[in-house]
């Protein structure tokens, strides 16, 4: 694929520069943002930014009768799609072979159970098939799996809910916590879960998400006594230090869900203040 892609930057380039026809300079500029825009690479804000003045610099130097700085300029930006594409495709099949291993085989009871509703007013979640409610502390916000990428939709289980704050648009924002039902029977104790959590913070690292890895003490919660594991984390997109982990619910009717939980560290505190009023109204009770 990255051959293909290479071979075809080469032709438009090879095209483009012994044309040089105003129109196709531009097709191809407006070829480029469209490609990186469906690379997912505009969705950070900065990256938006660094775009739009390396365009307007090629079209300046375009106008100007600058060709060799222009021929230079789209060539670069090219072969960064090229580049960017060809990463992007490998992040999507590591992902794909991902939720393959973590995901149940019956798609039409998955989808059932993604059936939740709203009570604005009291800010309650209810989800009665599962049976499970809770309660959505202010500023945050409800995503539902059936809305969200197949990116967003990773992790240790099938993605039931995201609870995250300040943007309804980007489940990623933290502090989130994300409810999974986990799959695997046979996978029972702490030490097993952590090696399929692991490799789940294994496939975050190679997306280029986070780095610099560390597991911290295994902990119980110390009101609902669910088990979990959290490790600190290196956030590449926004630079600082965090904390990510699991706590494991299982309920009377043997269902076990994965609680993920990702946070900013904070001195006093474990968990902050919202991800802790999540955590105390998580129930298969509609009294809350």
């Amino acid at each position: 694929f990255s051959v293909i892609c290479l071979i075809l930057t080469i032709y438009i380039l090879k095209f483009l520069f012994q044309k040089r026809l105003v129109f196709l300079d531009l097709l191809v500029i407006c070829a480029v943002f469209a490609g990186y825009l469906g690379i997912g690479f505009l969705d950070y804000q900065a990256n938006l930014i660094f775009l739009f003045f390396v365009l307007l610099l090629t079209l300046i130097f375009r106008f100007a009768n600058l060709f060799i700085y222009f021929q230079i300029a789209i060539s670069g930006l090219l072969i960064l799609c090229n580049a960017l594409t060809t990463f992007k495709v490998l992040q999507m099949g590591e992902i794909v072979l991902f939720q393959q291993q973590m995901s149940s085989h019956n798609d039409k009871q998955q989808s059932q159970l993604l059936d939740w509703t709203y009570d604005k007013k009291n800010r309650i979640l209810a989800n009665p098939k599962l049976p499970l409610y809770a309660k959505l502390p202010k500023d945050f916000f409800f995503h539902n799996p059936k809305d969200l990428k197949m990116k967003n939709r990773s992790g240790v289980g099938q993605l039931l809910a995201v609870f995250s704050i300040g943007d309804k648009r980007n489940p990623n924002l933290y502090p989130y916590v994300r409810l999974f039902l986990f799959t695997k029977p046979n996978v029972t104790s702490i030490e097993q879960l952590n090696v399929e959590f692991q490799a789940y913070l294994k496939l975050l690292q190679n997306q280029g998400d986070i780095s610099e890895i560390r597991k911290l003490e295994s902990r119980t919660h110390p009101k609902t006594k669910w088990a979990g594991s959290f490790w600190t984390f290196y956030d590449r997109l926004r630079p600082r230090y965090s904390k990510i982990g699991y706590y494991i619910m299982k309920t009377n009717d043997g269902k076990v869900f994965l609680i993920e939980i990702m946070d900013n560290l904070l001195k006093n505190r474990y968990h902050s203040r919202p991800i802790e009023t999540i955590l105390g109204s998580l129930t298969q009770s509609i009294h809350l």
